[in-house]
């Protein structure tokens, strides 16, 4: 998300507020966002129809912002577990992402 080619597209990620406005949770699980860092102003549910999350640029870089849960032209972002598991050699191993991505992907 750091490069230019995304400053201008909008991500959604897994929290809203759609039970109790205000009170944001992840979707998946339910549990309170433990992270935020909002845009001045904001939550501000504009309309009474803003409740789900998502990340949008400014000139500071990257913040939160609540938005129509129906809007089209943000991008979805999810969430990866830490490891994963793959069969290798005949047995199944734990790999942990950031090992993997830069074993593989970077090089």
């Amino acid at each position: 998300l750091a490069q230019p080619k995304y400053f201008d597209r909008h991500f959604w990620i897994d929290a809203t507020d759609l039970a109790t406005e205000g009170e944001f949770v992840y979707h998946s699980t339910g549990q309170p966002m433990n992270y935020s860092r909002w845009s001045v102003g904001q939550p501000d549910n504009y309309k009474g129809q803003e409740n789900c999350v998502r990340l949008w640029y400014t000139t500071n870089g990257f913040y939160m912002n609540d938005g129509a849960c129906f809007t089209e032209f943000a991008y979805p972002i999810c969430e990866m577990p830490k490891f994963f598991s793959i069969f290798f050699h005949d047995k199944f191993r734990q790999i942990e992402w950031p090992k993997i991505i830069s074993r593989f992907v970077l090089h």
